[in-house]
């Protein structure tokens, strides 16, 4: 039996998601709020994508694309200036996560949203040091102050003793 690869990313996703909700079982309750909170509403809704996809197998992939999105794929492109575009978007994202393993949470995402509006986006300065401000208040308020979520150190802090 072949899986289809729509399929085969939902059944991926909702094991990293039934891995997780699995993991923080025994954390303390402030830190495992997170995880469950989202993971738990997740799970649920990949298992309803993955019924989604078994019943949608045998539709042509044009059919499959256009339940997926609205606008259709734009194959003008050349491979390259598609391969370099991917490229730059995972180089962000993993940017991020490494910010976020070696400077925590709460320093790594407002320092990735002003370098991302102003070098990516192409903000002046000003605009992505307001939506930097703006975001981190937003995480400091829900996070912080209202969720009272406990978030790991990053790895340099904890070398450095802070």
């Amino acid at each position: 039996m072949r899986i289809d690869p729509r399929a085969a990313f939902t059944i991926a996703l909702a094991a990293g998601l039934a891995a997780a909700i699995y993991t923080a079982r025994d954390w303390p309750v402030e830190t495992r709020m997170l995880p469950w909170v989202l993971g738990i509403p997740g799970l649920l809704l990949a298992l309803v994508q993955l019924a989604l996809d078994i019943r949608a197998r045998g539709t042509t992939e044009e059919t499959a694309a256009a339940d997926l999105i609205d606008l259709p794929a734009d194959r003008s492109l050349p491979p390259k200036v598609v391969m370099r575009r991917v490229s730059a978007f995972y180089g962000w994202f993993l940017g991020l996560i490494a910010g976020v393993w070696l400077f925590g949470f709460f320093i790594a995402v407002p320092v990735f949203v002003f370098f991302f509006l102003l070098l990516r986006a192409g903000e002046k300065w000003w605009s992505a040091a307001i939506y930097t401000g703006a975001t981190l208040g937003f995480l400091w308020l829900v996070f912080e102050r209202i969720l009272r979520v406990l978030w790991p150190q990053g790895a340099v802090l904890v070398w450095l003793g802070f």
